[in-house]
């Protein structure tokens, strides 16, 4: 998770939920997972994972069955967790669009992928090993129909069916194990001077090596995508837009009405206090953006989604345009776009559960700048600052909040600054003057009183 997918997910939310100015939902109902279908994929996956050890190669057995074990527990705590969104209808929205795809191509007509939703924030969509295909909310939010949709769906079931998952780990393995790179390894830890640069220097190449196999995978399964979504109906030009909006997905930094704390957060009672945000230090002083001793090719490697430019005159020059009719839509544009808006609560629910509650706190904040009247921003608030008081309580604090950072937008670090310096007092007395405000118009929303509650005892 980097600094810059959280502030493209910020800024989506800035502009999205200015766009939904008229809508004020007297209270969100989040998502009711099917819990038996978790617990169906969960065991899937329990039961692929003997035969991956199985199909091991047996000169580096040990690297293998350290990596596998390490990634089949990882994707069972995925389908153990709250990550995946398996509501009953989001689900059978989305499988309608898989199947769309799976049966209108061969290869892909007796595939065991599952292809789900999650409720993670950053923006980005991928497939594990055992076929289990996640596509992030913090991806989707930016999509502009069922089209781009479906390109990244096409894209990820192609990975699963060329086994790029595989190939990886095998190139991973044989890297590590490559003799020439133990020699270095080993003449690096003999010396004393400048070992730590060393071995900078040797992961480096090796992360870099491995970002050009991805990139040729990712243009492999781009080029598989394209002949899946040819047969589909879907409009093929979708894969351009979407390639085009990665290609920026990093780097945006307009914003459209972002939280201005210090009035969200300033009653006649208990006035903001300018402490809270002072600078007192130049932070971000050490090194300016252009000072990166990264290449320009390197920068392009650590980006989210990098080479979105290659990738995109490889479309151009595979795609012809046969004239037919294609469809952005072929399910529901009803039912897109009202997840889109429902995604942003999901995200920021999951947030909440997790203990991210700086991130938490600033997309509730962010709705309340742009619905003033919407309860579920307002309970939110109320719900972070009570567990925001515990955390620091217990000397907590710091799992739960992030560090200012250069590439975080302004008033997010407004924001990182002000919960680093609150007190506990002080927390006790803002969260008392906040939901005093809205007591009235929260006194019959759900769960609102429960938190009024807690913020009593606090006060005890």
């Amino acid at each position: 998770m980097t600094h810059k997918r959280f502030l493209t997910t910020l800024i989506f939310v800035l502009l999205y939920a200015s766009s939904c100015l008229s809508q004020k939902p007297a209270q969100y109902l989040l998502q009711n997972d099917d819990t038996v279908l978790r617990k169906n994929y969960l065991s899937e996956t329990k039961a692929k994972e003997k035969p991956a050890f199985n199909n091991l190669d047996e000169r580096y057995s040990s690297d293998y069955k350290k990596i596998y074990k390490e990634e089949y527990s990882e994707i069972e705590k995925f389908w153990s967790g709250t990550q995946a969104i398996t509501d009953p209808d989001i689900n059978n929205y989305l499988q309608s669009i898989v199947k769309k795809i799976t049966s209108a191509n061969d290869e892909l007509r007796s595939t065991d992928a599952r292809v789900v939703f999650t409720r993670d924030w950053w923006p980005n969509a991928y497939c594990m090993g055992d076929g289990s295909i996640a596509i992030n909310a913090g991806l989707f939010i930016f999509l502009k129909n069922e089209a781009e949709l479906a390109f990244v769906i096409s894209h990820e079931l192609a990975h699963y069916y060329l086994h790029h998952n595989e190939q990886e780990i095998r190139v991973y393995v044989e890297k590590i194990n490559d003799e020439q790179y133990q020699k270095k390894l080993k003449r690096i830890s003999r010396e004393g001077y400048s070992v730590n640069k060393q071995l900078d220097d040797l992961l480096k190449t090796m992360v870099f090596d491995s970002r050009r196999h991805d990139r040729s995978h990712e243009a492999e399964a781009d080029a598989y995508a394209l002949r899946f979504m040819k047969n589909t109906g879907y409009d093929c030009n979708a894969i351009k837009t979407c390639l085009q909006m990665l290609d920026n997905i990093d780097d945006t930094t307009y914003f459209n009405k972002p939280p201005v704390i210090e009035t969200e957060l300033n009653f006649p009672g208990y006035p903001f206090k300018q402490s809270w945000i002072e600078k007192q230090s130049s932070i971000f002083s050490a090194m300016k953006e252009d000072d990166s001793p990264l290449s320009e090719q390197e920068k392009d490697s650590l980006k989210t989604h990098p080479d979105c430019a290659r990738r995109i005159l490889l479309f151009e020059s595979q795609w012809k345009d046969d004239g037919q009719k294609r469809n952005t839509f072929l399910v529901s544009e009803e039912k897109f776009n009202l997840l889109k808006r429902e995604f942003y609560y999901e995200i920021m629910e999951e947030c909440y559960r997790e203990d991210e509650l700086s991130k938490n706190l600033y997309y509730a904040l962010t709705l309340l700048e742009n619905e003033p009247d919407n309860q579920y921003a307002i309970y939110s608030v109320v719900r972070c600052f009570n567990r925001l008081w515990y955390l620091q309580k217990n000397h907590k604090l710091e799992q739960a909040i992030e560090k200012e950072d250069k590439s975080f937008p302004e008033n997010y670090n407004l924001l990182l600054r002000m919960l680093d310096r609150l007190r506990l007092d002080e927390i006790v007395s803002l969260n008392t003057a906040f939901a005093s405000k809205y007591a009235e118009q929260m006194k019959t929303y759900p769960g609102f009183s429960a938190q009024l509650d807690q913020l009593k005892k606090i006060q005890n």
